[in-house]
């Protein structure tokens, strides 16, 4: 989410026109002053882009140090056809097993807000295809999810629940990189999190307040044991994955659904260990005894039963994305037939609460 005010921007104006007026094309404001979540005491980045036939081509890919504004002020210096040449590269590759340096560079580059040279700075930038890159961002998150949901079971199952605290945490984590890929941001610093979440305006304050409290607040703040706190984080686990899914694949109705966060729902609600995956359109549910092939109508299903949700409820939401399925008797005895045999595989209980 790009500033729309770029702070310090009349000081760098001015600094590229005092230093780099013959030898730059543009420049432009990076990292967390770009996207708005910079602190007080944050650095400043630029990116420098210069004229290949410049003295200055000799220290493409290199950075310089200056003071702007009493700040320190870190400065990448790049040709044009580096550039080019770097984001052809990752879209022909699909922006698929990215390293580390790959992603730095367009997340770096691409977030950019120009100060100098807006024209040629957006230009260069046509090869990059930010819908893909977003695409294959979410993905790499959800797939980086689902192993971590494995490491997490294994400990839980072990009864190794000191370190299954430190894995749910971390699955939270990625699971949060993943929501705000749906909202486009795609930034590569975790430790930013929270201050990224809090600028998207559409999303669920429920998300913030809850990575919050099981992210970082003591476990023993609400919660007698570990056991205790890995169950009730799962649950919010499931808050935010039905959440991702949702928008990934109903997304008219995203809204409507995740806006009932409600763990004490007297209806059908799925184990607190739970995870959905889609691989190649194929649907999977892992639980902490096994995992499974099912197919999408249970896996809608199990998305919305992590708040608890009656016969009811579960009909009308699929009659919302699918029109055809009217909430009528033949319906509800079809959701019927279906949440049986999901209770029979232990994916579904009747919550008593």
């Amino acid at each position: 989410m790009l500033n729309s005010n770029p702070p310090f921007a009349e000081e760098i104006r001015r600094f590229f026109y005092e230093q780099f007026s013959e030898e730059g094309e543009a420049i432009a404001l990076a990292g967390s002053q770009a996207l708005g979540y910079a602190t007080s005491r944050s650095d400043i980045d630029l990116v420098l882009l210069i004229k290949p036939s410049s003295g200055l081509s000799q220290s493409d890919m290199s950075f310089l140090t200056q003071l702007i504004s009493g700040r320190r002020t870190e400065i990448l210096i790049l040709t044009p056809g580096t550039i080019e040449e770097r984001f052809a590269r990752t879209k022909a590759e699909k922006y698929n097993n990215l390293g580390y340096s790959d992603r730095r560079f367009i997340e770096r580059i691409s977030t950019a807000i120009p100060i100098v040279g807006e024209q040629r700075w957006n230009a260069i930038l046509t090869s990059f295809d930010r819908d893909t890159y977003v695409a294959q961002m979410l993905r790499d998150n959800l797939t980086l999810a689902s192993k971590s949901f494995d490491d997490l079971v294994g400990l839980y199952v072990d009864g190794d629940y000191i370190n299954a605290v430190d894995a749910v945490r971390f699955l939270l984590q990625v699971e949060l990189e993943a929501l705000l890929c749906t909202f486009g941001d795609t930034g590569d610093r975790r430790r930013w999190l929270l201050r990224r979440a809090g600028l998207i305006k559409d999303l669920d304050p429920k998300v913030t307040s809850g990575f919050t409290e099981y992210n970082f607040n003591m476990i023993n703040n609400k919660f007698s044991t570990n056991f205790e706190w890995i169950e009730n984080a799962m649950r919010f686990h499931q808050y935010i994955q039905c959440q991702i899914l949702i928008k990934k694949y109903h997304a008219d109705i995203g809204n409507l659904i995740c806006s009932d966060y409600n763990t004490h729902s007297s209806a059908f609600i799925t184990p607190s260990l739970l995870f959905l995956d889609c691989v190649n359109e194929t649907w999977y549910v892992k639980t902490a005894k096994e995992s499974r092939v099912i197919d999408e109508t249970s896996s809608f299903i199990l998305m919305i039963c992590h708040l608890g949700q009656n016969i009811n409820n579960i009909a009308y939401y699929f009659s919302l994305i699918s029109p055809a399925l009217a909430t009528s008797s033949d319906t509800i005895k079809f959701l019927s037939s279906r949440i049986d045999q999901l209770v029979d595989l232990g994916l579904l209980t009747k919550n008593a609460s």
